[in-house]
């Protein structure tokens, strides 16, 4: 009984000890383990599959300095928050819905990213944006295209080049400069008073790197203010206009300059760089009225001279005492012309006042304040002038500023006696260092007038 039992015991040990290395019981142990190893690598397959994809619709994009273009995100799943930024602001700035802004000449990279770390990147490319040209009806009243003009006690390390294929002024200035201006820091612009005498606004185009102030000056060739103050500029070309005070329009006849101060005295303390693309007048209007000088506007018309008489009936209405001096000649479409070849002496014309005009009828004189000439000469003419035989003479000397200019001619005239209130006008006579060569003058008018009540 005793050696059966230890059989038994044998055989069940050996069973035991079998399963501990392998068989059966190796197998049970593998088939307890596989739920386990199977639940891991579904969690990791499940892990990569929820994380958040993102794609850009572009991967390039081109813009022009202060343009903006639109990058649109798409995640998966679909409806995920992203992040977007830029490598460099500076070149390209982009805000939380992905608008992109070019800021500067350069390339940036745009990435946008999810929560999971996943991104995108779109290649930003940005050049300069196209200088701007001005308006087409304001051409013929560009200022001086020459070049800037500085002071000779400029702030060192202020500096002022034109780019002679764009036509851009570039001013550039160190931090010291900024800091030194001392109001000698303006870049000038030449006019020419021949082209701005009817302007009603002063323009400019410009930008800088960063918003600064400018100061800017209208003035004229003595440096007698038309129109000052000051403006904040953007990094981008924007056209600035300003009115021309109606009181001080009549400085445009003399030849000037626009000052354009880059920065503004006492606003900032940092380098930086200006470019001007153009300074230019706009608007047309009659030249402004010196105080105390005639204006058409304050008076009404009570008779103008009929030029047409002029050729038709000479001896009537003009007495002409130029012969084989000055030549002159009436043209319907500019007035009287008055030659003067190497002449320089007493050679009047002189324009009588009728009883009645060409209808027949009976001119009312009443209330007459002034007889007025408008006329414009070439540089050089002596004008002397009078209302009566023998009143008192007056003279207008045509300096190189009135060249060509519409002037008037004023004398206080109260009354009016027919054929013996005159219109004397003597254009031979020439300043000094014209002595020789042609002049011209053009007697665009001849007027009594009274003031308006």
């Amino acid at each position: 009984m005793k050696e059966k039992i230890r059989v038994y015991s044998f055989l069940l040990c050996t069973g035991l000890l079998l399963g501990s290395c392998g068989g059966t019981a190796s197998s049970t142990a593998t088939a307890s383990a596989s739920p386990t190893a199977t639940t891991t690598s579904s969690m990791a397959q499940s892990s990569v599959a929820s994380k958040i994809s993102v794609v850009l619709d572009q991967t390039t994009l081109a813009l022009k300095v202060g343009k903006t273009g639109q990058l649109t995100a798409t995640t998966s799943p679909a409806g995920k928050a992203v992040v977007f930024s830029s490598s460099d602001s500076a070149i390209a700035s982009v805000s939380k819905t992905g608008l992109v802004t070019a800021e500067g000449v350069g390339t940036a990279t745009i990435a946008v990213t999810t929560a999971d770390a996943l991104s995108a990147t779109c290649a930003v490319t940005v050049t300069d944006e196209d200088v701007p040209t001005m308006p087409t009806s304001d051409h013929e009243l560009l200022v001086s295209t020459g070049n800037p003009i500085l002071e000779d006690e400029k702030p060192e390390g202020l500096s002022a080049t034109k780019d002679a294929k764009t036509g851009v002024t570039t001013v550039t200035w160190t931090a010291d400069a900024a800091k030194d201006t001392n109001w000698k820091n303006d870049v000038g612009f030449a006019y020419d008073a021949a082209k701005a005498s009817r302007a009603t606004k002063i323009n400019y185009q410009i930008r800088a790197n960063k918003a600064i102030t400018v100061y800017y000056k209208l003035v004229d060739e003595s440096f007698n203010t038309l129109l000052e103050g000051e403006k904040t500029i953007s990094t981008t070309y924007q056209a600035y206009s300003f009115d021309i005070p109606v009181a001080k329009r009549y400085l445009l006849a003399k030849a000037g300059r626009v000052m354009i101060y880059i920065p503004k005295s006492g606003t900032s303390e940092a380098a930086g760089t200006a470019n001007i693309a153009n300074v230019y007048f706009s608007g047309d209007a009659e030249p402004g009225i010196e105080p105390g000088a005639y204006d058409p506007t304050a008076h009404s018309v009570l008779y103008e001279y009929e030029f047409a008489h002029a050729n038709d009936n000479k001896g009537d209405y003009i007495d002409d005492q130029t012969t084989g001096k000055v030549a002159w000649a009436y043209s319907a479409a500019s007035g009287i012309v008055i030659t003067n070849a190497d002449y320089n002496d007493w050679a009047p014309l002189t324009f009588k006042f009728p009883e009645n005009n060409a209808e027949g009828t009976a001119i009312d004189y009443s209330g007459c304040t002034l007889m007025v000439i408008k006329l414009k000469a070439s540089a050089g003419v002596l004008f002397k002038f009078r209302n009566g035989w023998s009143a008192d003479m007056q003279e207008k000397q045509i300096t190189a500023d009135l060249d060509n200019k519409e002037i008037y001619l004023s004398v206080e005239t109260t009354a009016v006696t027919p054929w013996t209130t005159v219109a004397q006008i003597v254009g031979s006579y020439r300043l000094s260092g014209y002595e020789t060569g042609t002049l011209t003058t053009t007697i665009e008018s001849i007027q009594i007038v009274k003031d308006k009540a």
